[in-house]
Formats: structure tokens, C-alpha cells, sequence
């Protein structure tokens, strides 16, 4: 392959499944979702899988009411700051919750890493309240461990014990220097790099055609979200009994959630799987991706054939729950109004 066809973004995209839109991703298990829908006998199924979540976390949820029902030792220091809070007041409250810059911002509703900034000092988080304070936002210490990743972790109501689908290292979006080329010049030559020039080239102005020395690497998105930049990387060579031990003591603390992917930071896959030293920077529910899909060359067939195991779990566990513990499925009309709102929310803070 030529150069053209490594650096071009758009043959970036055609070529590598991992950036495509995801209603194109998405289409063969549309259709497998409308036939566990018409077993079911409801198209909002799902929403029984995680009783305690609104939709069962498929979109539109609260991420505050999540982490309120994780243990504290295992989430970071979290402020959740209702819209229009006063910016002396969002001061007051992380002084008081001992949470020093820098530190992550984010909204209480999101989606794929919406909003989501690491802010390193007073003035950057007033620029932002600035901006977002008609939003619902949380705001955490930011958690500096060099492990990061995802596990989806699953269990039936009526057992102990769960399993362990998808787990998903994640590297973050960097360049190495070589002390010839410009900061544009790597980014450029660097195919997951250049997909995010436009915002890169933002974020780096200052040092946009400055020279990396040979051997120095530049973190270049903090944020570990793939349509940032991070690299997904297959995991599941990690899953054994002893870490589906450390999930299910987890989710055993998370009333009525059967179905989640924890986002998480730790010291070592060592100390995971002794379940310490462990910060959970999110819980997504039924909406949530076994991330390890998106693995640079994972097979796009077996890529659907994942997706499909994992919709199959959600129904087998939302129809368990609805025949054997009378949950009921989310009515239509409840969730239109529910997704209404959410659609709203996200035109509203794209225009902000």
C-alpha cells in the first residue's frame, strides 16, 4: 500500500473497519436485534437487563446514580455539578471534595466520550464551566495509573458467578519524535493520528511546527475513547477465574445490574486480578461495546459474530428477569419521551 492510501484519511477509513460509521457497522445486528425483539415481544427487551438503569444504560442515562452505587474505594472523587451552578460554587465543592487539578470533566449524560476534557488548572475549568454550564457535569480527580481498560462482565440474576466477554486494553494516542520532523509532520505520517489533525491541530498550536527531539513522546490525547485516538487492543488473553472473582464481588455491589462494561484504571494486571488498587472511571450498561472489536485487523466477520453473542447474552438475561422475576420491558411511550430527550440534549450541547 502506498503512502497515499496510509495517510489519506479517507482511504484510512475504507480500509480499516474500526472507523466506519457505525449505522454501517451496526446493520447486520439491526436485524438480529428486531428477531431477539420479536422473541421477546417488546423492541425495548433490553431494558430489563440492568433493572436499576434507565433503558438498562443503553443511551440518555445518568452517570451520577451509577457511580453512586459503586463501591468509594474503587471510584474517583466525584463532584456532580448541576447546570447553572455558579462557577464560585463549583470552586467551593471540589476544594471541599479534596479534588486538585488536574482534573476530568465531563457531562452526567454523554455518549462516547462527549465533552470529556482533562482540565489542568483554574483557568481552563472556568473557560469550560463558561461554555457548559447549562449542562449537568461531573467533575473527578484524574486518575493517573498506567493501565487502562475496559471488561464487560456479565452474570444471571439467579447466580453467583458471571463471566467475563470482552476485555480491552487501551493505548493512548502519541507520537514518538525523531528530531527531523515537525509536530505536524509525525501527526501526519501517522495514520490514527492524522484522522484527528483538525482538532489536534487545536489543541497544539503553540507547538504545531516545532521539532520533537529524537526519542521523546508526546501524549497527545489523555482521554482513552476511541473516537479520540486511542488504540483498542484485544484483551481477552487476560480472562480467568481469578478476574471474573474481582467482577463478581464488583457487581455484587451494584443492586439489580447484570450487564455492564466497567472503564477502568490500575497499578498492574497483577494487582486487577488481586482486585486492588483498581479506580472505575465509568459503568455503561446494555449500551456498551465489547471494545476488544476494535482491535487494528480484528476480522470484521468475527467482529459481528461478537456483537451478535453479546445481544444474545442481554436478551437471554432481560427475558430471564422479565419471566422469572416479573420486570416489566420500558413501555414505548416511556421511552419515546426518554429518547426525545436525549436527542434534544445532544442537539442542544453540540450547538454550545
Amino acid at each position: 500500500m502506498t503512502k497515499i492510501f496510509k495517510t489519506n484519511p479517507f482511504f484510512i477509513r475504507l480500509f480499516n473497519w474500526e472507523y466506519w460509521n457505525m449505522y454501517v457497522l451496526y446493520a447486520p445486528v439491526f436485524f438480529y436485534y428486531l428477531y431477539l425483539s420479536a422473541k421477546a415481544r417488546s423492541f425495548l427487551f433490553f431494558s430489563a437487563a440492568n433493572p436499576s438503569i434507565v433503558t438498562g444504560g443503553f443511551a440518555g442515562e445518568s452517570k451520577i446514580h451509577i457511580i453512586n452505587a459503586t463501591p468509594a474505594h474503587l471510584q474517583p472523587k466525584t463532584v456532580f455539578v448541576p447546570r447553572n451552578t455558579t462557577l464560585n460554587r463549583v470552586y467551593a465543592d471540589i476544594d471541599a471534595a479534596g479534588i486538585a487539578y488536574p482534573l476530568i470533566v465531563k457531562p452526567d449524560v454523554g455518549q462516547r466520550g462527549l465533552l470529556v476534557e482533562k482540565i489542568p488548572d483554574e483557568a481552563a475549568l472556568k473557560g469550560y464551566h463558561t461554555r457548559f454550564s447549562a449542562v449537568d457535569l461531573l467533575i473527578q480527580n484524574f486518575v493517573d495509573l498506567p493501565i487502562e481498560l475496559s471488561v464487560l462482565h456479565y452474570r444471571f440474576p439467579n447466580r453467583q458467578s458471571g463471566n467475563i466477554s470482552s476485555v480491552t486494553l487501551k493505548e493512548h494516542l502519541r507520537v514518538t519524535g525523531n528530531g527531523k520532523d515537525t509536530l505536524q509532520q509525525l501527526i501526519e505520517n501517522y495514520p490514527r493520528a492524522v484522522l484527528q489533525k483538525k482538532r489536534l491541530a487545536k489543541l497544539y498550536q503553540k507547538e504545531w511546527n516545532a521539532i520533537l527531539p529524537e526519542g521523546k513522546t508526546l501524549l497527545l490525547e489523555p482521554i482513552g475513547n476511541h473516537s479520540r485516538g486511542t488504540m483498542f487492543l484485544n484483551g481477552n488473553h487476560l480472562i480467568d477465574q481469578t478476574l471474573i472473582r474481582v467482577f463478581d464481588q464488583i457487581n455484587h455491589q451494584l443492586p439489580h445490574v447484570y450487564f455492564c462494561r466497567f472503564d477502568l484504571k490500575c497499578t498492574s494486571i497483577d494487582d486487577l486480578k488481586q482486585g486492588k488498587n483498581i479506580q472505575i472511571l465509568e459503568i455503561n450498561g446494555v449500551g456498551a461495546e465489547p471494545a476488544h472489536i476494535y482491535h487494528p485487523g480484528y476480522p470484521l466477520r468475527k467482529a459481528i459474530a461478537d456483537l451478535f453473542a453479546h445481544w444474545k447474552i442481554i436478551y437471554e438475561i432481560s427475558v430471564f428477569n422479565n419471566r422469572q422475576f416479573n420486570i416489566g420491558f420500558m413501555p414505548f411511550t416511556e421511552a419515546k419521551t426518554h429518547f426525545s430527550h436525549f436527542r434534544r440534549y445532544l442537539n442542544q450541547v453540540s450547538k454550545l
